[in-house]
């Protein structure tokens, strides 16, 4: 982080979207996949955090958006949902979201009088990104109900890295939602006009 802020200057926006999510039974989950899953949705965010909240705090402003999912909210049942059968990814995957949020809603409270405004956004539906591609494009393609398009998530980060840090901070959001609840379109990747829906 020292060398980016020598070159680009202290930073202002961080989103953290890196994630790991093995499709596997949770009673067959090797624990190095496991650490694997904790180490990029949890402690990597939080690294890069602390990375840059000494220059935020200097400033006087800054936001952090942490990219969650909806697996992280717990199962109802029983009966349950047939999707849970899928095992590590409602298990493992959604336990390091919720870690993740928890992890959000904590450091949000800890740096609001600084100006920070930390959130956390998760998709409604699958966004068609590489790695969803190779995990179950030929799910998204059979179902293009379950797909949301990348525009609603990438304006929803907009708002959140842009939103007043004092009134708009510590939230668990879902993108479309929450630009319904701000009355915000999504616009094209360019933001040049309306996306289509």
């Amino acid at each position: 982080m020292p060398e980016v802020e020598a070159a680009l200057g202290s930073v202002d926006i961080l989103v953290n979207n890196a994630a790991a999510a093995f499709y596997r039974p949770t009673a067959d989950f090797p624990l190095k996949r496991r650490r694997l899953s904790f180490e990029l949705n949890v402690h990597a965010p939080l690294d890069l955090a602390q990375a840059v909240l000494p220059g935020m705090r200097a400033r006087g402003d800054g936001w952090i958006v942490n990219v969650s999912s909806a697996t992280s909210k717990h199962p109802k049942g029983p009966p349950f949902d047939p999707g849970i059968a899928l095992g590590g990814i409602t298990t493992i995957y959604g336990a390091s979201k919720a870690a993740l949020e928890r992890v959000t809603t904590g450091l949000a409270a800890e740096v609001h009088g600084d100006g920070i405004a930390v959130n956390s956004l998760a998709p409604v539906a699958a966004v068609r990104t590489p790695g969803a591609e190779a995990h179950i494009g030929k799910v998204m393609d059979a179902h293009p109900e379950i797909v949301e398009p990348v525009e609603v998530i990438a304006e929803a980060a907009l708002a959140l890295a842009t939103c007043d840090p004092a009134t708009l901070t510590g939230r668990i959001l879902y993108s479309g939602p929450f630009l319904a609840e701000l009355n915000r379109k999504p616009r094209t990747l360019d933001g040049t006009e309306v996306a289509s829906a």
